[in-house]
């Protein structure tokens, strides 16, 4: 067969044995999950990649040029030690050969041996808090872009007032408080991605 399994990660460890035929690994660490974009928790296939690493269209997933994979080829005999979280993408490779079954009827056969404990709530729980805040901050930053040049003049105006003593009251503008407040969020949602990023990278390798 010339089949193949999209990229996808395993909530276990995974021993993969080749039997028959050969087959084309591609292995991307944890800490490249935000750049093959995963469908969403609690979507069916939320361990999956909506991104194809075969087919880079950076225009819509411009994250894949920072993915960086491993590479490599099973033949019969060989094993090949996935690690949970892991993201793999498995293609059959035709016997070039020919032989006895010319491609597409060249037999591939594997074997998985899936091992250990899952930590799937742990890794979802994780995995939402990341998410939230990756919105928060698409969500406040859009808000501050939009409302950027409007702040600025208002809070010079809120100067002017309380340089001058005239007209200031000593209250903030309500609109340049929510400003602000929206820009301190996204900061602090920026800040709590990249460390949920480390925290994946270290602990889940």
């Amino acid at each position: 067969g010339v089949g193949m399994t999209p990229c996808h990660f395993d909530a276990m460890d995974n021993f993969l044995a080749q039997l028959e035929g050969r087959k084309s690994v591609l292995v991307y660490p944890p800490h490249c999950s935000f750049d093959l974009y995963p469908y969403p928790t609690g979507h069916p296939a939320d361990n999956f990649a909506m991104a194809d690493p075969e087919r880079p269209d950076l225009g819509r997933w411009p994250g894949l040029a920072r993915a960086t994979a491993l590479e490599a080829e099973l033949a019969p005999g060989d094993v090949l030690w996935l690690p949970r979280y892991h993201w793999h993408l498995v293609r059959q490779v035709p016997d070039a050969c020919g032989g006895e079954h010319p491609p597409p009827f060249s037999p591939n056969l594997s074997l998985s041996a899936w091992v250990g404990g899952k930590g799937t709530e742990a890794f979802r729980a994780e995995a939402d808090a990341a998410y939230a805040a990756a919105k928060l901050a698409e969500a406040a930053e859009a808000v501050c872009e939009g409302e950027q040049e409007q702040g600025e003049q208002e809070q010079e105006q809120a100067a002017a007032a309380a340089k001058g003593g005239g007209e200031g009251t000593g209250e903030r503008d309500d609109k340049v408080v929510e400003a602000e407040d929206i820009e301190f969020a996204a900061e602090c949602a920026s800040h709590r991605v990249a460390a949920l990023r480390a925290f994946h990278a270290a602990r889940l390798v």
